[in-house]
């Protein structure tokens, strides 16, 4: 649900990627740090022009769609993100701010129409966020499985880089749990993750990742309604059916 416009063209008789009003964050990505990440085994799509003045990309086009499922069967899913996380950003690299603020959470309840008690539920999840953010790894920052696909060789590619930036690797761990999630949903997801990083322990980064999805919540409800989104009230009306008793969970 980015700003930027992204149209399927043919470049030398072979499809490719054209990504117009590209954020500075995604075009300093490109350009800087996608090679030195492919260089530690994950896989970003090549760059074909990257025209920093016109905001335009021509990238790589990654053509099979990858299923949550195939995601979280796939340990190159919790390898590459493991890989991410780990990775040093240089001090002066462009990035995406990531924050939850109260501000945010009330605009979303507005759309929400949730339950009193649940809505002071979500609320609460937001006073316990900051730690989320804590500048402690590199973050994709937007690992849903529509920013995945595998390539003819069958490497799986991780695009989409305009919420590239640094927080929990719990922002990256959530959108791999389908729906909502149980409590052993997300202990599935972050042993998969733990057996390639060391972050943190397990019972913290579980704690975060359903933070992370409620932030999630959050940030979803906001754009749908603020962009008009057409599909914003089949969303908001899913929600009002699942959220509150998800946050009796999350409490």
């Amino acid at each position: 649900m980015g700003r930027a416009q992204v149209i399927l063209r043919t470049r030398n008789g072979s499809p490719c990627i054209e990504k117009h009003n590209v954020s500075h964050v995604e075009m300093c990505f490109y350009q800087d740090i996608a090679p030195q990440m492919q260089l530690l085994g994950i896989q970003t799509p090549k760059v074909y022009h990257c025209d920093a003045h016109t905001r335009q990309l021509h990238l790589e086009y990654i053509p099979h769609s990858m299923s949550l499922e195939a995601l979280n069967a796939d340990k190159e899913t919790f390898r590459q993100l493991a890989a991410i996380h780990h990775y040093s950003i240089p001090a002066q690299q462009p990035v995406r701010l990531h924050q939850w603020t109260i501000q945010q959470t009330e605009h979303a309840l507005k759309h929400l129409q949730l339950p009193s008690a649940a809505g002071q539920q979500l609320c609460q999840l937001q006073s316990k966020s900051s730690d989320l953010f804590l500048p402690i790894a590199c973050l994709s920052g937007d690992s849903n499985t529509g920013n995945w696909g595998r390539r003819d060789q069958g490497e799986l590619v991780l695009f989409d880089w305009e919420r590239f930036g640094r927080g929990s690797p719990a922002i990256d761990l959530a959108p791999l749990v389908k729906g909502m999630g149980t409590v052993e949903d997300y202990q599935a997801i972050a042993r998969r993750y733990l057996a390639y990083s060391t972050l943190m322990p397990e019972d913290q980064l579980v704690r975060q990742i359903i933070l992370a999805k409620a932030w999630i919540v959050v940030e979803v409800v906001n754009l749908l309604k603020d962009r008009k989104k057409a599909s914003a009230e089949q969303y908001l009306s899913w929600f009002r059916q699942v959220i509150p008793d998800w946050l009796n969970l999350a409490a």
